[in-house]
């Protein structure tokens, strides 16, 4: 089934082998009789880290939007308001959500990173949608489709190779009796089917953009907003999992 989903801005990490949580230590939430893992100073240092990146996002997404407001009329101008709106209110919400990170045990934090995930990618996901749709011309929305896919399919070569290295050194490092302990802390780890998946989902959105060219004006525009979507689904997919996999709260995080 295609997909129809990039990213704002490029990002190219450095893939590092996950380190383990020997060092985790157990503490009582007094809201539960449950017995919870407590976040490693490493784990603390991503949870600021997440932080720092979410709110560089968010501010790259409300500059980008409020530049394209500035320079729109009509109905134009009346969706990029609106999307502007949406952004600056999303941010509120998701740095209130991150404040959770600093009261949260280990589950809570992957619970909390999930959750930013994936309402990030989605308003990352919305802001292209509107880029390709709103932008639209036969020349410049080919090259910014392209430009858009060249960066998912790096995004991918770092969710690769990042997911490997977390398999393999949380591999390495479990002990016996630790399968369960390492399951729920790899759930979001997308895998080998997931990433391939994704790919043959970016070469279909290559060749339905590439057909924009042949079609008639007429037909160009649905295609330009078919496109738009299978873009902007992309994007969602791909960063959702770039930010579970580069906030992983496995070990050491991923680095710029």
């Amino acid at each position: 089934m295609r997909r129809p989903a990039l990213t704002v801005f490029a990002l190219t990490l450095v893939a590092t082998a996950a380190c383990g949580t020997d060092n985790d230590q157990t503490w009582t939430d007094s809201d539960a009789d449950t017995v919870a893992v407590a976040p490693t100073p490493e784990m603390r240092a991503q949870f600021t880290a997440m932080r720092s990146e979410v709110d560089s996002v968010m501010g790259h997404l409300r500059r980008e939007v409020e530049t394209r407001q500035q320079a729109a009329t009509g109905d134009t101008l009346e969706a990029w308001t609106d999307t502007y709106t949406k952004v600056a209110d999303r941010r509120g919400d998701l740095l209130v959500r991150l404040d959770d990170l600093d009261r949260a045990s280990v589950d809570d934090a992957r619970r909390i990173r999930r959750d930013v995930a994936s309402d990030l990618a989605d308003l990352e996901a919305d802001v292209v949608r509107q880029k390709l749709r709103l932008g639209w011309d036969d020349q410049a929305s080919s090259a910014d489709v392209e430009e858009h896919l060249v960066r998912l399919e790096q995004n991918l070569d770092t969710i690769e190779a990042r997911s490997r290295a977390i398999h393999a050194g949380a591999t390495a490092q479990r002990q016996p009796g630790e399968q369960r302990q390492y399951d729920d802390a790899s759930r979001h780890i997308p895998s080998t089917d997931d990433i391939r998946s994704l790919r043959e989902d970016i070469h279909e959105a290559r060749r339905d953009a590439a057909e924009l060219r042949m079609a008639t004006r007429d037909d160009r525009r649905d295609r330009m907003d078919n496109v738009s979507n299978q873009v902007a689904d992309l994007t969602r997919d791909v960063r959702t999992h770039w930010y579970n996999v580069r906030y992983s709260f496995m070990g050491t995080g991923m680095r710029r």
